[in-house]
């Protein structure tokens, strides 16, 4: 009797994980279905375009959008590995890692720094910046090393007139 028990409670555990799973996929399909991928990085225009917007408030966590933060107006830097060491256009960021990821329905690991007004002066007024593939998280011990990374980025690819020469 007991044994009958205990496998009827591995199986609604089994078939909660299902549920779980499915609902997860439903949720990805749902968010998905609204972003047209090939949208996506037609320019390298700071400003993100509607079909971008839906893809980064569906790719990054709940828990990383606070405040109300969305990517609705926002012009956004696009950085690359450790520390977000490398900087990329917006091209080459849906090129290399949005438009891959999206085809197997996942997201490339992404990280998001929303910046202060003070911040946004200094990186030559981006709301927000975009790292993907840093092994090393993102925290308030470490925030100033991206953003100092991020300055450096901005200025190697900006001439004398404030244009950005990539």
């Amino acid at each position: 009797m007991y044994a009958g028990k205990h496998i009827h409670l591995l199986g609604t555990m089994n078939m909660t994980r299902t549920i779980l799973i499915a609902t997860l996929l439903f949720c990805f399909k749902s968010q998905a279905q609204n972003v047209i991928i090939d949208s996506c990085g037609v320019n390298d225009s700071a400003k993100l375009n509607q079909y971008e917007v839906i893809y980064f408030n569906s790719a990054l966590d709940s828990t990383q959008l606070f405040d109300g933060f969305t990517f609705n107006d926002k012009n956004v830097l696009f950085l690359n590995g450790n520390y977000g060491a490398m900087i990329k256009s917006k091209s080459e960021f849906f090129e290399q890692f949005g438009k891959p990821w999206f085809e197997k329905e996942d997201f490339p690991q992404l990280q998001i720094i929303i910046l202060t007004d003070k911040e946004k002066a200094e990186l030559k007024n981006y709301d927000a910046i975009v790292v993907s593939w840093s092994k090393i998280p993102l925290s308030e011990r470490n925030r100033d090393k991206f953003l100092e990374n991020g300055k450096k980025e901005v200025l190697k690819t900006t001439n004398i007139y404030g244009l950005k020469t990539k």
